[in-house]
């Protein structure tokens, strides 16, 4: 019952990674912190975030093949973004593992990344125009000065929460530098292949027996290597993968100004739920 719930949670998941370019960690982490936490995993925090980049790159080449094939792929400025996210992730990995980046912090960081990302979703959505008037977005290319302000961002929030990186780079690159949707999308969604490899790669060559300072220790699945229990998010993966291209196929043929709100509200609640967690520590 429990492999069958992850399948259908990555397949949404990654319909969301490729019709918003989010990479599908706004799911997979507080599904997968749910997960460690209330099975009394020790350091629930680098569980999620090692486990969950790993479906993210699952999900987010999914949807990058999509954009490849449809001829929608921005490939230099992917790759630039990208670069500039593995520096990011490799910082955000030296804070994450840190002893004073606790569950309490890690809680912290999803809350405020949530909140921000909830906001800016039912923002873009309630706007009939799919941005709000007087911006004047365009797909002009990225410069390297505002490539590595996107990737070193993305990459650096990836690191710390697990989330990919795209709740960052979309927002930044729509909003703040005014690229079209559909080239921040595509531009988040190959850039996320590079920082969510990098970064679950990172977590794999930890081990938690270093942190824990044990002879033995516990996770959900014996299927582990480093702080990546493949036996969890497997289905996660399976789903993530055929979800994302569907999302991305999607995404020129709907109008994503509603699931855009409610995916908003969503990331609200899910930011409530964490914040009760975060008092509660």
């Amino acid at each position: 019952m429990l492999t069958l719930a992850l399948l259908i949670i990555g397949l949404i998941a990654g319909v969301l990674s490729g019709l918003l370019g989010i990479g599908g960690g706004t799911l997979f982490t507080p599904v997968l912190y749910y997960l460690f936490h209330s099975n009394g995993i020790p350091n629930p925090e680098l569980w999620t975030i090692g486990t969950s980049l790993f479906c993210t790159f699952a999900a987010s080449t999914g949807g990058t093949i999509r954009h490849i094939q449809q001829h929608s792929a921005f490939i230099r400025e992917s790759l630039m973004v990208g670069t500039f996210g593995i520096l990011g992730t490799a910082l955000g990995k030296l804070v994450a593992t840190s002893t004073w980046f606790t569950t309490r912090e890690f809680l912290f960081v999803i809350t405020i990344v949530f909140i921000y990302t909830g906001i800016n979703f039912i923002r873009k959505g309630l706007h009939k125009g799919g941005a709000p008037s007087g911006e004047n977005h365009e797909d002009s290319p990225i410069t390297v000065g505002k490539g590595s302000s996107i990737g070193g961002a993305g990459g650096f929030v990836a690191a710390l929460s697990g989330l990919g990186g795209g709740v960052l780079m979309v927002p930044i690159m729509n909003l703040i530098y005014r690229f079209t949707l559909r080239k921040s999308v595509s531009v988040s969604e190959f850039a996320i292949v590079l920082i969510s490899f990098s970064g679950w790669f990172q977590y794999s060559l930890r081990s938690p027996l270093t942190d824990l300072d044990t002879s033995s220790f516990v996770s959900i699945s014996p299927y582990t290597l480093g702080y990546i229990d493949f036996g969890v998010c497997l289905p996660l993966v399976i789903g993530a993968f055929l979800g994302a291209g569907f999302g991305v196929k999607l995404h020129d043929k709907i109008n994503t100004r509603y699931i855009k709100i409610i995916f908003g509200v969503l990331l609200m609640l899910v930011a409530a739920r964490m914040a009760s967690e975060f008092m509660a520590i």
